[in-house]
């Protein structure tokens, strides 16, 4: 579903914009940052739950899962972003809604869900005033956190035809014709920060409270959230939140912070809808399993050099910037994903970047070795690479293939690296044959 978008360099403009907003960010998160006297132990204590969490992860997702169901909830497993997207879309036609509110998180841009929305040709309305911007400018995901990160006020206004508005005057407007939209039954579509464990309890974190007025309408509310996402319990959530409300959005403390159990609702109402979607697969990889500590990654974007160039729209992942650069190839299998994202990314890590102190440096490294030694790669891809290799290296062997052969390879190429540069077809000469044939002329 998701489209390869080739490598861009921003225009000065742009590029100026998106430094300036994530300098802003990055002060933001250095002013949070210095409310704590010993904010290196309190990261390394947040680690440390994030480590006993993902460590214990099948414990802690099973402790949950109970207490949850106890509370009157329901729970619905997927391995993929395509069961998951095949859940909501049963469960919206069973419960034949007149409105869907659809909140902004990490797990439904990974889902698509609005993509999938509009191909049904099923309406919805998002809680977010920046998403439902950038879903009504079809802008491509650009940060997890802040979709409108590099657009300027004034440009904005005038893309929207709302240039005589004040954006708290925007944001007024939005809200009155949000709350209008809104009739009959109500389903209410959200993420998830955290699961505590030993509660049964979802969290939502936000600065605007989306999560908390969407559920505050819903008649049946639709919980999406990764595996990962599980806590131990309510004091390993205590120590965590401070260093992800630092570094998220950039502020000590957050604003709204929405708790969840299902003993609110009558049986159904309440569904969490956990995914997979590669998971596991990092879980079993010794190499790559901290990337679960974080797997939204904004604050590294922060501190990319490469982000501030080309932005998330052309980073060529799904998770924008040095994380994403990491992740894409091994969480999403979709043929369009390259597995070159790790090569032009690097990191500048500071004070800025890393809540959880994940050694992203080393899975970069990883990523790269993994890439070259062919791992991910199907057996035609790799027997097509090493073949490719041995021609190269080897110029009889090109020479004497006939043009057929040259064209089937062509096509392969075409195939393995579709959507990142033109295949040039083969001369029907090679430059040795033409060199033979001019010096042989010239006797």
């Amino acid at each position: 579903m998701t489209k390869h978008l080739e490598l861009q360099l921003l225009q000065e403009k742009q590029r100026q914009r998106l430094q300036a907003s994530l300098e802003t960010l990055r002060h933001a998160v250095h002013d949070s940052v210095g409310n704590y006297e010993n904010f290196k132990a309190l990261q390394q204590k947040a680690k440390n739950w994030k480590w006993e969490s993902i460590e214990n992860l099948e414990k802690y997702l099973v402790e949950f899962e109970g207490r949850l169901q106890q509370s009157g909830a329901q729970i619905i497993w997927a391995k993929d972003a395509d069961e998951a997207r095949k859940a909501i879309q049963q469960i919206h036609s069973q419960g034949k809604f007149d409105t869907t509110l659809v909140s902004r998180s990490n797990e439904l841009s990974e889902i698509e869900i609005e993509t999938h929305f509009q191909n049904l040709g099923l309406g919805f309305q998002n809680t977010d005033i920046g998403q439902d911007i950038a879903t009504q400018l079809k802008m491509n995901r650009r940060h997890p956190v802040y979709p409108l990160l590099e657009k300027d006020s004034r440009d904005l206004r005038k893309e929207l035809n709302k240039g005589g508005y004040s954006l708290p005057e925007l944001l007024s407007t939005w809200r009155k014709e949000s709350n209008k939209k809104q009739s009959g039954l109500t389903l209410s579509i959200t993420g998830a920060d955290f699961l505590i464990a030993d509660k049964g309890t979802i969290v939502n974190c936000s600065t605007e409270g989306d999560a908390s007025w969407s559920s505050s309408l819903a008649d049946t509310q639709v919980v999406v959230s990764g595996i990962e996402k599980v806590l131990p319990n309510m004091q390993a959530l205590m120590e965590v939140l401070p260093v992800y409300a630092s570094y998220q959005f950039g502020k000590a403390n957050i604003a709204r912070t929405l708790l969840r159990r299902g003993n609110k609702f009558k049986e159904g109402k309440l569904i969490l809808i956990l995914i997979d979607n590669g998971r596991t697969e990092l879980l079993a990889n010794p190499n790559f399993r901290e990337a679960l500590y974080d797997l939204e990654g904004s604050s590294f974007i922060l501190d990319c050099p490469i982000y501030q160039n080309i932005s998330g729209q052309h980073y060529g992942a799904l998770i924008p910037g040095p994380l994403g650069a990491v992740l894409t190839s091994l969480l999403y299998k979709e043929k369009d994903f390259v597995d070159d994202p790790s090569f032009y990314s690097c990191l500048e890590e500071n004070l800025s970047s890393n809540p959880f102190l994940i050694d992203l440096r080393r899975m970069i490294v990883n990523a790269r070795s993994r890439s070259m030694t062919g791992q991910g790669k199907g057996t035609m891809e790799r027997y097509f690479w090493d073949y490719w290799e041995k021609a190269m290296l080897d110029r009889d062997q090109l020479d004497g293939r006939n043009n057929f052969l040259k064209k089937s390879f062509r096509r392969l190429m075409s195939k393995f690296i579709a959507g990142k540069t033109h295949t040039p077809e083969f001369a029907p000469k090679s430059f040795a044959q033409l060199w033979e044939e001019r010096r042989i002329a010239f006797k």
